[in-house]
């Protein structure tokens, strides 16, 4: 095996260095980067998402993403088992049909999960590692309403909600399940019920009567400071008020102005908001303010009278909702709003919204089309720095790893610095693989360059891009491995797996070393200052004895250094060209 090699310049030394061998290997692993875990940020967000890197994204221009479904609507959104799961329907309380779909971030794809007995469906509960919905207007008999529970494998409807005509949502308080209902008990009262076996049996804990011919309900749920808070349907004799239980006993809130509408509430950081048709209704702990919203999502049906305005959430503390007219907004507390992005089309009504791998998505119904769900745009590129680490050992051998999600034509991929000292590190360039400031890691469990050798210090720079702005990879952690093994003495007989003759040699030296497993073998000249000369060699070996005949004549005289990779070992040497 012969490799003739390009001269280049390098300064002559005719000090014979002496390097001591040490082994050992560890590891630099960092799976999150909020909190200034890092030096540098270019277009990459390290905080949105604990745990997580990705691009910056921009919520005042939101990107259709996908449209799942050929039902007009998205009602609900809600993260489990690591995808965005999806409440589809209609007409809710009016059409008979809703199915629940996924979305796989990772993949970039949805899939049909499963179909509820109901007429729509509008909310979706995450609880103890399973998916609950609440059954909203059962197709089958009145004499029970349904709850649908997901444990990850199998879908189970429970059909054991007494009378439940309505099912309209479903919490978890103090460890037992509530449900809020519509039934035909009572002349069409509206009644609380509590489960404690997870939803196999219930028993009435609240009810409030009908007046005359007018059915009762009751709607959405939230918790807030240890109490469970109800929406009413505003109906006499109670009127416009918010029931409460603290564990103990029910009391009401009277309010203002509440409209009759299906609606939201939510905890965000330690304030509690209630999204009530056009109003918002904001909780400190203390007291209550009620805010005219700019914008209304009242789906209407005649067949029931029924609206739903639902479209109320959090990202990055600011607050966005959105009615109709395809229009989201945003404020940075509930009070101030303003139009923070137009969507597809004037008949779009925002009806959910979700936080999903650090990424606003938006989740609409379109009486003219289906449903269909938006997501803030992504920018096409951007870089980490990390700090700078110490492994408080030379670097030998090594690899680096990473976990990323990359949809679509998305990419992560990495450069290395290493020096003697931090602040070394500096007069340094990135580089990848060959060494070079034009390659990159793209693959994980690439080696390392050897130009890395006999280094402490290193930093690493991640860089994220996309060609498509509805989609950004996710950086999810970096794991950098190395093993310190120097490089032996030029003249070591003690290692017999490596040997280098004649030394100091004049035209040809020859390199003889043995490969242990099968895999690939890297061998390269490298100049005393590290830069790399040449490749020898770059392919796959098996085990067994190899020399290698290295013509050195066109080299200035000075020293050299032989460097071998292999799996799982590491070896080379010194040579001194003396002509």
């Amino acid at each position: 095996m012969k490799t003739i090699l390009l001269a280049i310049t390098t300064q002559i030394i005719l000090e014979f260095l002496s390097l001591t061998i040490i082994y050992g290997q560890t590891s630099w692993i960092q799976s999150d980067w909020s909190g200034q875990q890092y030096s540098i940020t270019e277009n990459v967000d390290p905080d949105v998402s604990g745990g997580e890197l990705l691009l910056l994204n921009d919520p005042s221009n939101m990107v259709f993403a996908f449209a799942p479904t050929n039902l007009e609507g998205i009602w609900d959104m809600e993260i489990y088992a690591d995808k965005l799961f999806l409440a589809a329907c209609t007409a809710p309380v009016a059409i008979d049909g809703g199915e629940v779909l996924s979305y796989d971030y990772a993949a970039n794809n949805f899939q049909w999960e499963y179909n509820v007995w109901e007429q729509g469906v509008i909310q979706l509960r995450k609880y103890n590692d399973k998916l609950y919905i609440p059954g909203v207007d059962s197709q089958g008999s009145w004499d029970w309403g349904n709850i649908y529970i997901y444990d990850g494998n199998e879908w189970v409807r429970k059909e054991t909600v007494p009378h439940g005509l309505h099912v309209f949502d479903l919490i978890f308080f103090n460890d037992a399940m509530y449900v809020t209902t519509g039934t035909d008990l009572n002349n069409y009262s509206g009644i609380v019920y509590k489960s404690t076996d997870d939803g196999d049996s219930f028993t009435e804990v609240f009810s409030v009567s009908a007046v005359g011919s007018d059915s009762r309900r009751f709607y959405m749920m939230g918790i807030y400071n240890d109490t469970l808070y109800i929406q009413s349907d505003t109906k006499l004799p109670e009127g416009n008020v918010v029931f409460r239980f603290d564990g103990s006993n029910w009391t009401s809130i009277p309010f203002d102005s509440l409209a009759p509408s299906v609606g939201k509430l939510q905890e965000y950081q330690d304030v509690f908001y209630y999204l009530n048709g056009r109003f918002l209704h904001i909780y400190n702990g203390l007291e209550w303010n009620t805010v005219n919203l700019p914008f209304s999502g009242m789906t209407y049906s005649t067949s029931t009278g029924k609206r739903v305005a639902r479209g109320l959430g959090f990202y990055k503390d600011t607050l966005y909702g959105g009615g109709g007219n395809g229009l989201l907004y945003s404020s940075p507390d509930g009070n101030i709003w303003e139009i923070c992005s137009s969507l597809g089309n004037t008949f779009e009504e925002i009806e959910s919204i979700q936080v999903y791998h650090g990424r606003l998505y938006v989740g609409v119904n379109d009486t003219t089309s289906s449903g269909k769900v938006y997501v803030s745009a992504s920018a096409p590129e951007g870089s980490l720095i990390s700090r700078k680490h110490n492994f408080g050992m030379l670097i030998g051998a090594g690899t680096i790893q990473w976990t990323a999600l990359t949809p679509g034509e998305t990419l992560v991929k990495f450069q290395l610095r290493t020096a003697t000292s931090e602040t070394g590190l500096e007069s340094k360039d990135f580089t990848g693989p060959d060494g070079t400031v034009q390659s990159y890691y793209e693959s994980s469990g690439e080696p390392l360059s050897v130009i890395h050798q006999n280094d402490t210090w290193m930093q690493y720079k991640a860089c994220l891009s996309t060609t498509d702005n509805a989609l950004s990879p996710v950086l999810q952690e970096v794991n950098i491995s190395i093993s310190s093994v120097n490089i032996p003495d030029a003249n070591n007989d003690k290692d017999p797996q490596y040997s280098i003759y004649p030394n100091p040699a004049s035209k040809i030296v020859y390199f003889n070393y043995k490969i242990n497993v099968k895999g690939q073998t890297i061998c390269d000249l490298y100049s005393i200052s590290g830069r790399r000369i040449k490749q020898l060699i770059k392919e796959e070996q098996m085990p067994g004895k190899y020399e290698l005949e290295i013509d050195i004549s066109d080299l200035p005289n000075g020293i050299y250094y032989i460097r071998l990779q292999a799996d799982h070992q590491a070896g080379g040497g010194k040579v001194i060209l003396l002509k």
